[in-house]
């Protein structure tokens, strides 16, 4: 119980049954858990009976300090319970800000009672005890004499002095009484838990599942513009303008990047691309295909290989042989008779007229038919398998129109 002040009685019949393996009940957890804690703190009566005790030390360690405790003239029971350490009210006369809060809280302890507080704030806004009164209860009474014995010590304040209260049990009445030229304000009843569930009691509930149909509401007029959305931020008078041109990030100039650039040391970077705005510059292919080994040496994807000079350019036969592919791949939906996208066979009839969807593609895809002819019959256009036409690499490169 030292290390676990806080420890309930079920946690403790828990622990009982884990270690000796003895069910308890709750009645014992809870009366051997009140015993521990009398051995441990004392109890409330020998408590009471060192209250006198309590003042004398206070009063002689801290001198200019109050501390006043009353009992009942017959029967010599504990009443009331005051103390104000004078370092507390130096402190709030030298230092603090001119507010004082009134407050109060209940005893939860063996005989219970209540707790009046005075609180003020320091420069950085945190609270600063002043004085504590212990009674029965908050009424009117109670929080007189706790202000009347505050008054000489806190009037010495420079400034004049404000109290916020909650304005029950009479606080408005007192405090006027005893400071009638100060502010008084109010904590508002907003802050009150009782406001916090009244704010959130209401329910919001659910819809029907049945939903009768009403009149009947059309979307409004678009007015987004076409296009993509600009994905530029909005930049300040004093900042650069975006733009889409490359610029170099060593030399700060518009028009290439770093890899192209041309203040390198070496002077002709390796990784430079060509961009080719006219056939006629396109090299000639010095290399075999995706799998076709070295001498020019080309294949298809899984058909098999063909020895061809590629510095020499197309017959006519070859020429012949790769229009009809394109043909019968673009214009008929099949495959040629030999190869295919895997080298399966497909027989395609292609003597058979195509149907109307054949005929619209045909009519959209005429001109990249005329294009990949002209770039076959340069040259430019590799074969793989036995008759699919596969296009040279450089080919994405050229300005088609």
């Amino acid at each position: 119980m030292r290390a676990h002040p806080n420890l309930s009685s079920k946690d403790l019949m828990a622990q009982v049954l884990y270690e000796f393996r003895v069910a308890i009940s709750y009645w014992t957890a809870w009366r051997s858990r009140s015993r521990m804690l009398e051995r441990i703190n004392g109890n409330y009566e020998e408590s009471y009976t060192k209250i006198s005790v309590l003042k004398t030390q206070i009063l002689h360690r801290n001198e200019g300090s109050i501390a006043k405790w009353y009992r009942h003239g017959e029967t010599g029971e504990f009443v009331r319970f005051f103390l104000a350490y004078k370092a507390s009210l130096d402190g709030f006369v030298n230092g603090c800000k001119p507010i004082i809060g009134l407050d109060d809280t209940f005893l939860k302890g063996k005989y219970g009672g209540c707790v009046l507080t005075t609180i003020g704030l320091d420069a950085m806004n945190g609270l600063f005890p002043l004085s504590i009164y212990i009674c029965k209860g908050e009424d009117k009474f109670t929080w007189n004499k706790l202000l009347l014995n505050l008054r000489p010590h806190i009037n010495k304040h420079a400034e004049k002095l404000t109290f916020i209260s909650g304005r029950q049990k009479g606080l408005i009445d007192v405090v006027y009484v005893n400071f009638p030229e100060s502010n008084h304000r109010y904590c508002s009843p907003y802050y009150h838990v009782n406001a916090f569930r009244a704010t959130y009691a209401g329910w919001i509930f659910p819809f029907d599942d049945n939903v009768m149909h009403g009149d009947e509401v059309l979307p409004p007029s678009i007015e987004r513009k076409a296009g993509r959305p600009g994905k530029q931020r909005i930049r300040g008078d004093d900042e650069e303008r975006a733009t889409s041109k490359r610029k170099c990030r060593k030399y700060k100039e518009p028009g290439h990047n770093s890899r192209i650039c041309p203040h390198s040391k070496s002077g002709n970077n390796k990784k430079t691309l060509k961009f080719v705005h006219n056939v006629d510059d396109i090299p000639r292919a010095t290399r075999g295909g995706r799998r076709g080994g070295r001498g020019g040496r080309r294949g298809g994807r899984r058909g098999g290989s063909q020895n061809v000079n590629v510095d020499q350019p197309p017959n006519e036969t070859q020429v012949n042989n790769v229009q009809q592919n394109v043909h019968n791949e673009i214009f008929r939906g099949g495959s040629p008779v030999e190869g295919g996208s895997r080298g399966r066979k497909a027989n395609v009839n292609v003597d058979q007229p195509p149907n109307e969807t054949q005929g619209a593609t045909r009519m959209c895809t005429m001109r990249s038919l005329e294009v990949v002819v002209e770039v076959v019959q340069l040259g430019l256009m590799k074969r793989g398998g036995k008759g699919k036409p596969i296009a040279n690499t450089r080919s994405r490169l050229v300005n088609w129109d």
